[in-house]
């Protein structure tokens, strides 16, 4: 939680999104009991839910594991693998 600046308050997560130069850029918050499509993971706001690699530092690897969301990428993560997702879902990857 700490490596990555995770926060936690009631029953949502924060997972705080960096830039190349370790500028914050959007938080991205999960809300697990939420019953509303698509509103499980919510961007910071208007303007700041652009596609973004996370976590970015990750990059600099030989092997990068890529995972379709942040969840799984936290679970890759804690078993030591270098992983890799995008901010905005498993289906918009950018051709760059």
């Amino acid at each position: 939680m700490r490596k990555y600046n995770l926060g936690y308050s009631g029953s949502r997560f924060w997972i705080p999104i960096k830039d190349e130069a370790g500028n914050f850029v959007n938080v991205r918050k999960y809300d697990p009991v939420s019953s509303v499509e698509g509103k499980k993971f919510i961007s910071y706001g208007k303007g700041f839910g652009s596609n973004r690699l996370w976590p970015i530092e990750n990059l600099n690897s030989d092997t990068i594991y890529l995972m379709e969301g942040e969840k799984d990428t936290l679970v890759a993560l804690s078993l030591g693998l270098n992983a890799m997702t995008n901010t905005t879902g498993a289906t918009s990857w950018s051709k760059e």
